[in-house]
């Protein structure tokens, strides 16, 4: 763990216009089988936990991270979804609340002072990637609020990225 730091400026151009959002691939019946397993999520509450963020790849800028993408696509097929992370006060972290609360999915997004989190991928000349983590980021700093832990109490699943471990403050929430 390294001691907090003021963030790193940034000077990546972010536009984060709808045609930036890649299309799902998967269909609207609500009762589609979520990946190999089987798992029905129609009318379950599924709390996800962990980092919200935009991925800079070399084919455009995106909103991400795990717990958020299954989110998204469990309330898409038909699932009470929670998202528990944190995002800066700055316009990526004000444009993925939106996009959550669009998207049908009950935003527990705590704000921080923190910059909402920034990855950026590199594709070397083998196809092999390389990410960047803008550090620190807001997700890091998810609190243990009573709200957070009755959402994750009354949850049927519980989905928790692993990055967001990487702090001692999100370890706790």
């Amino acid at each position: 763990r390294t001691p907090s730091a003021p963030p790193r400026s940034r000077q990546t151009s972010l536009s984060i216009e709808p045609q930036h959002a890649p299309q799902s691939s998967y269909p609207s019946e609500p009762m589609w089988l979520l990946g190999f397993i089987g798992v029905r999520v129609a009318g379950l509450r599924v709390a996800c936990v962990g980092e919200v963020l935009y991925d800079s790849l070399p084919r455009g800028i995106y909103l991400g991270g795990a717990p958020l993408n299954v989110a998204m696509h469990a309330a898409q097929l038909g699932s009470e979804a929670s998202m528990i992370s944190a995002v800066g006060d700055d316009v990526v972290g004000r444009d993925a609340v939106r996009r959550l609360e669009a998207a049908g999915v009950e935003s527990l997004v705590q704000k921080t002072a923190l910059p909402t989190g920034f990855v950026t991928c590199t594709i070397d000349d083998n196809g092999d990637a390389t990410y960047l983590f803008e550090t620190p980021a807001a997700w890091d700093r998810v609190a243990s609020t009573a709200e957070v832990r009755a959402c994750v109490a009354q949850a049927d699943a519980v989905v928790h990225g692993s990055l967001a471990l990487r702090d001692d403050a999100s370890d706790v929430a």
